[in-house]
């Protein structure tokens, strides 16, 4: 975590806020990205079908 420094003021409080929010954030990419992945590769076969 680069910003890291940026929180020591806050104490391990803050800090442990700041990477919760963070891996809530990126927890909610990686699901999201995995149903748009899962998506297009529906779309995918069924173009392949098609052809």
């Amino acid at each position: 975590m680069v910003n890291h420094h940026r929180y020591r003021m806050y104490g391990d409080k803050g800090v442990n806020q700041a990477n919760h929010v963070l891996d809530d954030e990126s927890n909610r990419l990686d699901s999201k990205s995995r149903e748009y992945s899962m998506h297009d590769k529906a779309l995918l076969l069924r173009d392949n079908r098609i052809e």
